[in-house]
C-alpha cells in the first residue's frame, strides 16, 4: 500500500473513528466479560449477560459520544443509542444461546465469538446514531472527488 495512501486514510475521521471505537471496544469488552464472569456465580447465564451488557451501553454511549465521536450526550441521541443496543443485545443473546444450546460452548467463552461478530454490527449503529457528518464527508465521496493520494 502506497504510504501517502495510507497516510491520507489515517487522516480520516472514519479511520480515526474506527480506531477510537476499537478502543472504547476494547474497555467496555474486558469490563462487561469481567462483570459477566462475577455475575454468573449467582445468576443464570442470560441474566448475567443482560447486566453485564446494560453496563456496557451506558460506559460505550459516555465514552463515545464524548471521545470518539466528539457530540454532545443528548437525550435523542441516548434513546437512539439505546435502541440501536436493544436491537444489538436481542442479536447477541441469540448468538449467545445458540453458542451455548446448539454448540455446547462453555458459559464462561461463549461471549467471545458473539463479541466478535457483534462488533461491527456496533460501530455501524454507535456511527449511524452519534456521528455529526456533514455531507459529503464519507471515505468514497472523496475518492470519487479525487481527493486521494496517486500510487500509481
Amino acid at each position: 500500500m502506497c504510504a501517502d495512501a495510507l497516510g491520507w486514510l489515517l487522516d480520516q475521521p472514519l479511520a480515526a473513528q474506527v480506531i477510537g471505537f476499537a478502543g472504547v471496544g476494547g474497555l467496555t469488552t474486558v469490563g462487561t466479560f469481567i462483570l459477566y464472569q462475577l455475575l454468573i456465580l449467582l445468576l443464570a447465564y442470560w441474566l448475567a449477560f443482560s447486566i453485564a451488557f446494560a453496563a456496557g451501553i451506558a460506559f460505550s454511549f459516555a465514552m463515545n459520544s464524548r471521545f470518539v465521536f466528539q457530540v454532545e450526550m443528548a437525550s435523542g441521541r441516548a434513546v437512539k443509542y439505546v435502541l440501536v443496543y436493544l436491537a444489538s443485545y436481542a442479536l447477541s443473546l441469540t448468538l449467545l444461546a445458540l453458542a451455548i444450546e446448539w454448540l455446547g460452548m462453555s458459559e464462561v467463552w461463549a461471549p467471545i465469538p458473539v463479541i466478535a461478530i457483534m462488533t461491527i454490527v456496533n460501530f455501524a449503529g454507535a456511527r449511524f446514531v452519534l456521528s455529526d457528518r456533514p455531507a459529503g464527508s464519507s471515505l468514497r465521496s472523496r475518492v470519487s472527488r479525487g481527493n486521494s493520494a496517486d500510487c500509481s
